[in-house]
């Protein structure tokens, strides 16, 4: 149980954390210029990282029993096909 609550202590801090984020635009942080492009973007082309998570992986490790996810890589794949057929981002 221990761990348990030790994973979903991580995962709320993360989520905090990312949601706790400055929204002006523009603003330079730490020495960096935020009205320019950034890694990965281009005039015609964005970029994007996708995370998966090793469910079965993670199960074992806690000794949980998940839902199966399914293939996640096609379901990103899928997404990413779907979004570039539509206008892209």
């Amino acid at each position: 149980m221990r761990v348990v609550t030790l994973v979903a202590t991580a995962v709320v801090s993360l989520l905090a954390a990312a949601c706790s984020g400055s929204t002006t635009a523009n603003k330079a942080i730490a020495g960096v210029d935020l009205s320019s492009d950034g890694p990965g973007v281009t005039d015609d082309t964005v970029k994007i990282g996708f995370t998966v998570l090793d469910t079965d992986s993670l199960a074992s490790a806690l000794k949980l029993d998940f839902p199966d996810q399914g293939d996640q890589v096609a379901q990103v794949e899928a997404l990413v096909e779907w979004v570039n057929a539509n206008g892209g981002i």
